[in-house]
């Protein structure tokens, strides 16, 4: 999305404590995640000129620090998040700039050969929160298919597997995008009464899966739904791995934005996702 970056960093930890945190402030964000062994966090942004699309594009803390309020107007930054950028090591900041790739239904070669997975499949936005857990997911998921169809079936286990992780991943996507509106575009006049108004969506159907029961489930019947010419896995009468009730339709990043310009904010729908 043009115009917004984000600052990404990893690093190991003094006080090895678990602990996630989201910190939404007036027009930006910053996530937080501290494990036993690691510190996480990222930090939401406009354009500033030292972003690249690499992960090697690293910039040091006295420039975050800088320009930490720049965006915020008069309510500044908690001091504990400023704390933890001025603790960061040296070299561990990514500077990198928010690009969306939009939905694509097909990930794979024309012979069904080659497979893309993880972010060359489907990127998302950090405020989904769910982009390394849907690559260990289409890893879990093309390894059981795999399995499942055999040295003689490699084409048709390819194909069952893109149809079994493509809607799930859009829908992902689409909370992703949701979230980061519901973070920078708070009213804070009513989140102050309802905290519940800024906080994301960390949906059941999301982060209660477990790919590799799903895969032995419904492999079967999704071979048959392509054979008969189903398009999508919503299309099939299979338990769903996405929002209960919803039913595919294709969409892009680039509506969703003329949407917001025109003050139509983004509604999750049909189906259930919380």
């Amino acid at each position: 999305m043009a115009g917004s970056l984000c600052l990404h960093c990893v690093w190991t930890p003094y006080n090895r404590r678990a602990n996630a945190c989201d910190h939404a402030w007036p027009s930006t964000y910053a996530l937080t995640l501290s494990l036993s062994d690691t510190i996480v966090w990222a930090l939401n942004h406009d354009t500033t000129g030292s972003e690249a699309e690499s992960w090697n594009n690293t910039i040091q803390k006295e420039e975050v620090l800088a320009t930490i309020d720049r965006k915020t107007g008069t309510q500044k930054w908690a001091q504990v998040l400023k704390d933890l950028v001025d603790c960061t090591p040296p070299d561990t900041i990514i500077n990198l700039p928010l690009l969306w790739r939009n939905p694509q239904p097909s990930w794979t070669s024309p012979g069904a050969r080659i497979v893309q997975i993880g972010d060359s499949a489907h990127a998302f936005h950090p405020a989904a929160g769910t982009g390394a857990a849907q690559a260990m997911e289409d890893a879990i998921t093309i390894a059981s298919c795999l399995q499942i169809g055999g040295k003689d079936s490699i084409q048709q286990s390819v194909k069952t597997h893109v149809m079994l992780r493509f809607v799930r991943t859009a829908c992902a996507q689409k909370v992703g995008l949701f979230n980061a509106d519901l973070m920078q575009d708070a009213d804070w006049n009513k989140v102050e009464i309802s905290p519940s108004r800024a906080m994301p969506k960390l949906p059941a159907w999301n982060f209660s899966h477990n790919p590799e029961r799903y895969t032995y489930e419904n492999y079967d019947k999704v071979v048959e739904g392509i054979c008969s010419g189903a398009k999508y896995i919503t299309d099939l009468d299979i338990p769903p791995d996405y929002p209960p009730g919803y039913t595919y339709e294709p969409w892009d990043v680039e509506q969703v934005m003329s949407d917001r310009l025109s003050g139509n904010a983004l509604v999750l729908e049909p189906g259930q996702w919380d």
